[in-house]
């Protein structure tokens, strides 16, 4: 799959969807890259909110719309809430594929 975008600009994009709903209280973070051959690779990409099911709903699905983005190659894997320390959170899974630079 060829993205129109880098990582860099559909970590932006992310970004822009995720402010919506949470505009303070959030983290993105990749915990794991899959090469895919040649010069593509997948970034595994984790947000973590605070948990709140209205938003965090309407968060789930405004990142759905995204995937269906034809100018970004983003998947969503998951979402789930998780207990980190003392706190619960949410977390989100996606799937961001792009390519090395030349």
């Amino acid at each position: 799959m060829s993205c129109c975008l880098g990582f860099a600009e559909s970590r932006e994009k992310i970004e822009e969807v995720v402010r919506q709903y949470h505009p303070k209280d959030f983290k993105i973070f990749v915990p794991r890259r899959i090469a895919t051959g040649g010069l593509g690779y997948k970034m595994i990409v984790g947000i973590v909110v605070l948990p709140d099911v209205q938003k965090n709903t309407q968060l789930f699905e405004a990142l759905l719309k995204l995937q269906s983005s034809t100018e970004v190659c983003v998947k969503v894997l998951d979402s789930q809430i998780d207990q980190r320390d003392a706190r619960i959170v949410d977390l989100f899974l996606l799937e961001v594929e792009t390519e090395v630079e030349i």
